[in-house]
């Protein structure tokens, strides 16, 4: 259901999508930290994002990946 679709269109946390672009313009290692409201009990996660950019084997990018980790329970023992 997404295949044709901006990013803007699929994902609408702001700061996520600011991961995806500067990961698929720059190519480099990006990360970033957001919040995600509500998880069908109302309790907020917060994710780290870190992306990179892929390459064929000609070195032309071909996209990006990007991997949400869930810091939760990391960020309340840190507390």
């Amino acid at each position: 259901a997404v295949v044709g679709k901006t990013i803007q269109e699929v994902v609408r946390i702001t700061r996520l999508q600011e991961v995806f672009e500067r990961t698929l313009i720059g190519g480099e290692k990006v990360e970033g930290d957001f919040v995600v409201e509500g998880n069908g009990n109302g309790e907020p996660r917060q994710m780290h994002a870190i992306g990179s950019g892929l390459q064929n084997a000609d070195g032309d990018r071909i996209g990006a990946l990007v991997v949400l980790h869930d810091v939760t329970r990391i960020r309340r023992l840190d507390r």
